[in-house]
């Protein structure tokens, strides 16, 4: 009998098979060459009798692989809510990270499993802990990643949302603009996200990622929660040229009609340099894009013109 038999019944969920190999003295916490533990395997899988079974054989319940996962990492990773409960009440670090610094926490947050956060939470977990990468938290993971629910409860256990994710200085706004989903935008401008906050790295705005993105509804949210149509980022470019240059017809109409300036010109170096939204639509084919800007613009102008003579 070996270690090996214990790893493959600890993952198909074997109890007799792993009770058997316990009582003839296989080693509880003997690993395979990935450092992965009969634990690890069990919890991974969700098989809460052999996980029982094999704390109370004295495994090592924040033994980590050789990438720092634990057995609890893995659970939460798979929604095991059970698994999860019986590792926290034998003592497994709630906040323990992986070599990645990534929490039991992080892991349910990215993968929507909302009973487990709730759990990890109500058992202490830091709900603003970040991991390695930029300090990327929960908030920005579920947020990312498209879970209401959970970007609520976060937010309710106090998430600060305007924490900044270091490596490109994205809130979880930003994140959400990049990808377009209404409610978690409209839930984290409730909570009193910073509608005009820019990122670190190059300046954008979460109006910026929307535009250039073409999703018009989060576009009309944050210009209804009062976003500067004009901003410029670091080289330059504003909601409007993102849009024109990805030809985002109905976005470039809404910002246009939300009084956006259509002569502000690109500042930064390279073949776009000194280009207007026009211009940037001209260049990539995007004829619509170029006659809805035309049109705007002699409207404003024979406005401006009739205003003289009033």
């Amino acid at each position: 009998m070996s270690v090996d038999e214990l790893w493959e019944a600890s993952g198909r969920g074997d109890l007799p098979a792993v009770r058997r190999l316990l009582q003839a003295g296989v080693d509880v916490d003997g690993v395979d060459n990935n450092g992965h533990a009969a634990l690890y395997r069990a919890a991974d899988s969700g098989h809460l009798a052999i996980v029982q079974l094999l704390l109370e054989s004295w495994a090592g319940v924040d033994k980590g692989s050789n990438k720092g996962w634990t057995a609890l990492h893995r659970a939460a990773l798979n929604g095991h809510l059970a698994v999860v409960q019986l590792l926290l009440e034998s003592g497994a670090s709630v906040d323990k990270g992986n070599n990645k610094g990534w929490t039991a926490l992080h892991h349910a947050a990215w993968n929507g499993h909302l009973a487990v956060v709730q759990l990890l939470l109500e058992s202490g977990a830091s709900v603003d802990k970040g991991n390695n990468n930029g300090g990327t938290g929960a908030l920005h993971l579920a947020a990312d990643s498209r879970h209401l629910a959970v970007v609520q409860l976060l937010l309710e256990s106090g998430a600060s949302v305007d924490k900044v994710r270091t490596t490109d200085g994205h809130t979880a706004l930003h994140c959400v603009a990049v990808h377009g989903h209404l409610a978690i935008a409209q839930l984290l401008l409730q909570s009193g996200a910073s509608v005009d906050k820019e990122t670190t790295s190059n300046g954008l705005t979460a109006l910026h990622r929307a535009a250039g993105n073409g999703h018009l509804a989060v576009v009309q949210l944050l210009l209804e929660s009062r976003a500067d149509v004009d901003k410029v980022d670091k080289i330059g470019w504003t909601a409007l040229h993102l849009a024109a240059a990805d030809g985002h017809l109905a976005v470039v109409h809404l910002l246009l009609e939300s009084g956006a300036n259509s002569t502000i010109r690109l500042t930064g170096r390279g073949a776009s340099s000194g280009k207007t939204a026009e211009e940037l639509a001209r260049q990539w084919g995007h004829h619509k894009v170029v006659r809805a800007i035309k049109e705007v613009s002699r409207r404003i102008n024979r406005y401006m013109h009739v205003g003289t003579f009033l």
